[in-house]
């Protein structure tokens, strides 16, 4: 138990020491892209982009039931998956998503086109992690992309993981899918339900290096 407890206080040390570096080093990031490459600060944006698996396995959480009764929820375990690609700009409560059939440099393109597309009259600064299909040289950024690479093993750092937590939740949560189509058709829900909520897309993606202000 003890060192249990202590494996979790070096985790949440760590986590701490990696949030202040991002926090500290990212101002200095974001201006190593701007003043090279000459951007109107007035176009620029700040995004978070994450990709996440979801499929027919049962996601398996608590639930409610009467008193006296031991709740009870099906599940099953069929391994057919997709994945969702997202980008979220916390400043203007927007998110950009695209559901595709795998996780590679090739779908890494199309989302990044797509991104690219809605964001045609904006500079994209946008923070990745560290997958190979974000750091292959055979990825072909658009011209109004910038990645910055958030520190290894920090995804709590990337307010997209709050998304998937959140779809998984209010869409996923023991829930059966005949067929993949109808978990595809979940997460077209979630996606549109956090479109059409930009307060509560904001709150939910709030990171303070993300609200760094570009005027200063």
């Amino acid at each position: 138990m003890a060192g249990a407890k202590k494996k979790l206080a070096h985790l949440i040390q760590k986590s701490v020491r990696m949030l202040k570096r991002l926090l500290k080093n990212f101002p200095l990031k974001v201006q190593e892209i701007i003043d090279p490459k000459k951007l109107d600060k007035s176009k620029v944006l700040l995004l978070a982009q994450d990709e996440r698996r979801f499929g027919r396995i049962t996601e398996t959480r608590s639930g409610w039931c009467t008193p006296g009764e031991r709740p009870s929820h099906k599940k099953q375990i069929i391994r057919e998956y997709f994945y969702v690609f997202a980008a979220v700009c916390h400043k203007i409560g927007k998110i950009t998503a695209l559901i595709l059939p795998d996780c590679n440099t090739e779908m890494m393109d199309k989302f990044l086109k797509e991104v690219s597309r809605v964001y045609k009259n904006n500079e994209v600064i946008m923070q990745v992690d560290g997958a190979g299909w974000h750091t292959t040289r055979g990825l072909n950024i658009p011209d109004n992309i910038h990645f910055i690479q958030q520190p290894a093993y920090s995804a709590e750092v990337n307010p997209v993981e709050q998304i998937w937590d959140d779809i998984r939740e209010k869409e996923f949560n023991n829930e059966i899918f005949a067929t993949l189509n109808e978990a595809m058709d979940n997460a077209v829900i979630g996606i549109k339900r956090l479109k059409n909520n930009k307060d509560y897309l904001t709150s939910l993606t709030k990171r303070n290096h993300l609200m760094y202000n570009l005027e200063h």
